[in-house]
Formats: C-alpha cells, structure tokens, sequence
C-alpha cells in the first residue's frame, strides 16, 4: 500500500481505459462505409418495389387478362389483398419494435403510446399527458353501477331546465318537447380527474376539473308542433368542474356542490324519423344550435348548477363568485388595410369598422370610417372579465357595404390572461387571413379594490374617455317578502323585479316567479361612472299576459348605500393579485 495519496490516481492514468472505443484500421472504416451504403442502396429498392413495383405488376396482370378477354375482377380482389396485408405488417412490425423499445428503456412508454394514437387518428385521455390529471376508473364503476338511478334525475334537468330554454330560443321551436327518454345502458365516464391543491383554491372550497366523456346509444324522442323526431348516436364530451364550498365543521362537512362546464361542451348527435318541419333546410342546424345554446346557458362557466347539502347556506358567492376584473379596451387605428371598394376615378377605398368580442357575452361595434384604408377611430370601453384564463379578446375588422354582405379586412386575437400578466398592453397586432394590414390597440386591466380611497382616483381616470367607468356594482337578487295583495285583474300574474341603473340603456330584469313565492337568486353586474352622484331604481311588478299589471313596489337608493369594488390599475394591487390563487 502506497503513502502517496496521489499514486492511486497516478497509476490509474498509466492504465489503458477498457472503456474507450479502440481505434479502427482504414480497412475496417471503408468496410463499414461499404456495408451502410449497400443497406441503404437494398432499403431504397425495397421501398421503390413496395411501393411501385407491386402497383406496376397488379396494372400488367390486369392489361394481360384484359387482352384475353378474362375478367379482372379477381385481379383487384387479390391486388387488394395483398396490400392490406403489406400494411398490415407494417404496422403489426412497428408496434413490435415500439414495444421492444419500451421493453428496454420503460421511460418511453408515454411517448410510445402519444406515438401510436397520434398514427391512428384517436384522441388520448389526459392522465396521459399531465402527470397531475389522474386516471379513476374506480369511479366509473361507481358511476355503472348507479346510471339507472341517475336516469331518472338527468330526465328531470331535461325536461325542467333544457327543454324551456329551447323553446325560448327561437319562435319555430315554440312547441318544442321531449317526449320520450331513453338514455341507454351505457353510463358517462371520467377520462381524467385532477384535484387542485391549496395553492390554488381558498381555504374553504374543493374544486376538482372532471374530463367527461358519454358516448351513448340512447335514443330520445323530441316533438316540434305535433312532428316527431329521434334523436340518437349521442357523443358528448366536455371539462367539468367541481365546487365544493364551504367547508363545514360538522356533517356533512359541505354546504354545497356546484357543477359547470369549464369551455363549450361538445355536442353531436344524430336526428332519426325526420319528416315534414325537420326536413326544411337550415331546420335541422336550429334544433342543433338551439340544444348547444341551451346547454351553455344552464352550465357553462360562469352558469353553474348549484345543489345545497345544508339548507340555511349561503351559496352567493358559490353561484355567483365576483368577476376577476375589468378589461379596458382602446381600439385606436389601423394601417394598411385592405381596398375593398373599386372606384371608377381615384384609388380603391374601404370604409372599415371593428367589433371586438370578448368572450361569449361581450360584443361591441365601433363606427363606420368612410372611404380611408388607414381609419382612426379612438374608442374606448370596459368590458367584465368572469374568468381571466379561458377568454380570448377577438378583433374583426369589417368593410362595410350597403348593399352586400360586408367584406372580412382580417382578423386578431389576444389571450386575456396576457393582459392581465403585463398590466397594460399596448402594440400594433397584424391582421391574418388577409394579404396586409395591422390594427393598433390598447389593453389596461383594473383589479377590483375595495378601499374606499382608491374611489377619487379611479373616478378621475374614468372622466378623461367616454365609456368608461371607475366602479362595479355586484347586485345579488333573493327574493321579495310583505308584498301587498294582488289586484282582481292579475290574479295570475307573475312577479318581476326591474332594476333601473344609470349609463345603461335598457334596466335590468329577473326572471318571471310566482306571487305566493318570489325567489329570484340572481346576479347583475354593472359598471359605474360616478357612484358619488348616480342612484339605482328598484321596482317590483306584477306581469300578465307580458304587460305591466300593476307596481307593487319601487324606491330610489344611493350607490354610497352599497358595498362598492372600484377599479384600480395600480401596481400594488395587481401584484397582489397575481400572488392569489388561480385556476387555468
């Protein structure tokens, strides 16, 4: 044993190292580079006769028997033949060496599989990609086993909820109805679910997103005026997610579940036994929409069906949470638009216009710049964002013509949630689906304060553009108590509530509800100018035959009466905002 601590080292460098490659004569160089230029050489003729040299004899054999008279029937079924099993080999090779390759390196699995549905065409469950997305099939047999119970209460929402709201949408399907539901034997199922952790949700809440999917052989009977339709082959697929709040101390330890669509389900079907209405072109895509639009305005973000587990809880703020904040739109001017009018003297022209859509809810217009392909048009406006990191501003520009339809100048989109990281965003965008042109817009995000100090400064910024506001009023609706008795003439009317707010052109209005027993639970949000002078109008009326009966009740309030948010674009408050917790 050595004394010198640096003689080990010493003489492991005098050592060969057995794992370097030896290096290679020049024989065995030209041998390899001859070998791997003959594989190439013998793979590409085997490629050139699988993929020609096959067709090229099928084509020979049918031209010989087609000069003797004999029928080439035979040739294309065995032609056929031969290559689906080719191909079927080929893929049946390649899965082989897939799985060989997971066989050896088991960390390829997950792209082996990504790989294999990419091939064929399929979709994958999202356990697959996002390790947080959890695979739960222990539900799905909880969920098999209760389907024939769970019938009865998806039939009550259908027949209760959807069914009205179609009937509603359009005036040729004012008849519409179910009337018959059979939903089959094939439960929905849960592809994927994932659990948001503390760092996401507030203290007293559960939220969980549900991948759904339910491809059913159902068969559901609809009429529209006395003509009867089936409809079947139903696929629906859709992110659900799951509110549990608030968390109770004793049983059962949540007051309330609320379930909604995070984006637009998708919904497809198929129409059976159609006949006469059913058969009028265009009637068969109102039915269609009519349906998607009903399932959007029941539970699709933020329409939530909420089901209380404890009578006596608030579910307000579960049903209605508070918006995320306020986005402020400056749409100021565009450059090298598109000429879409031709003039006979002078060059070509358009007269422009832009509606920028927000959401679902969100639609404005601004005016018309005649004949100017470089229009300025500096408008402002807000617009409520309910959910910061699902919504997407989407900016079309438009020529506007009298007598055709309006020609597209190109469209732009921007993520919200890209505004609402940078604080304000200003910047030329270029159009797309056109040759040029590029639009200059402007986006400030105001978070919702609730000190009354932030009031003046917000109040002075608003003054400076038209159309915007420096307050949100949140108006949460219950239900109405002490009413006075009803006149002889409505002894059937209907109660409402008409809510008169300033800045608005048409008042807000509940839904129609029974005189023995007004229960509204609604929400309106409205944005406020100048909360220091405007006052809100409530009146409670009672409706007949959708005339005004009679004024049961009406008063005056000041907005200082009511519990404010104001719009504040200060630094501070956004990087609290950013700091709380969200779910995308």
């Amino acid at each position: 044993m050595s004394d010198n601590p640096d003689s080990g080292d010493h003489n492991d460098r005098l050592l060969p190292d057995s794992n370097k490659p030896t290096e290679k004569s020049m024989g065995e160089k030209v041998s390899t580079v001859f070998r791997n230029v003959l594989q190439t050489r013998t793979d590409n003729i085997k490629d050139w006769f699988m993929n020609y040299g096959i067709k090229s004899s099928v084509g020979v054999l049918c031209w010989l028997f087609g000069s003797m008279g004999m029928s080439v029937l035979w040739i294309f079924i065995g032609a056929f033949s031969v290559l689906y099993s080719i191909e079927k080999f080929h893929k049946k090779r390649k899965i082989t060496e897939m799985f060989k390759t997971v066989t050896e390196d088991k960390s390829k699995l997950v792209e082996a599989v990504k790989q294999l549905h990419m091939e064929n065409s399929s979709s994958l469950p999202s356990w697959i990609y996002y390790p947080d997305v959890e695979k739960v099939e222990w539900i799905n047999r909880i969920i098999r086993q209760l389907w024939p119970s769970i019938q009865g209460y998806v039939k009550d929402i259908l027949s209760e909820q959807v069914g009205p709201s179609i009937r509603s949408s359009s005036g040729l399907l004012g008849g519409f109805k179910f009337t018959d539901m059979d939903l089959g034997n094939i439960p929905p199922q849960l592809v994927g679910v994932k659990v948001y952790d503390e760092h996401q949700t507030r203290s007293d809440e559960i939220v969980l997103d549900m991948q759904l999917v339910y491809a059913s052989q159902c068969n559901i009977g609809v009429s529209v005026n006395y003509l009867n339709a089936g409809l079947c082959d139903l696929d629906f697929r859709a992110l659900m997610r799951v509110e549990m709040s608030p968390l109770l101390s004793k049983s059962p330890f949540i007051g309330a579940v609320a379930v909604s669509f995070v984006h637009d389900p998708k919904i497809d079907f198929n129409l059976t036994n159609l006949a006469n209405m059913f058969d009028i072109p265009g009637f068969d895509s109102l039915l269609r929409g009519a349906i998607r639009d009903s399932v959007r305005g029941i539970m699709v973000y933020p329409e939530k069906y909420v089901l209380k587990l404890v009578p006596d809880v608030d579910i307000s703020y579960l049903k209605f949470p508070l918006p995320d904040g306020v986005l402020r739109v400056h749409v100021i001017k565009a450059k090298h638009l598109m000429a879409k009018d031709t003039k006979l003297f002078g060059p070509n022209k358009s007269d422009p216009y832009v509606i920028v859509q927000v959401g679902r809810n969100f639609k404005h217009r601004t005016a018309v710049v005649a004949e100017d392909v470089n229009p300025e048009w500096n408008e402002t406006f807000d617009v409520i964002i309910e959910d910061i990191w699902h919504s997407t501003i989407n900016i079309s520009l438009y020529d506007e013509d009298i007598l055709n339809t309006d020609d597209s100048l190109g469209t732009a989109s921007l993520a919200v949630r890209s505004v609402y990281q940078r604080g304000v965003v200003e910047e030329w965008i270029n159009l797309t689906q056109v040759k040029k042109g590029s639009i200059l817009m402007k986006f400030e995000w105001f978070e919702l304060a609730h000190e009354a100090s932030n009031l003046d400064k917000a109040i002075k910024i608003a003054e400076h553009k038209e159309n915007t506001n420096s307050s949100l009023l949140s108006i949460y609706v219950d239900k109405a108590c002490h009413l006075p008795e009803k006149i002889k003439d409505c002894l059937s009317s209907n109660v409402q509530l008409k809510i008169t707010v300033p800045c608005r052109k048409d008042p807000f209005k509940t839904k129609l509800t029974e005189f023995s027993n007004p229960i509204w639970e609604e929400r309106f949000l409205s944005p406020i100018q100048n909360p220091k002078i405007d006052q809100i109008k409530f009146e409670v009326i009672e409706v007949l035959m959708d005339e005004v009966c009679s004024r049961l009740f009406d008063c005056c309030i000041n907005f200082k009466q009511f519990d404010l948010f104001y719009l504040s674009n200060n630094e501070r408050e956004r990087s609290n905002s950013l700091k709380k917790p969200h779910r995308q």
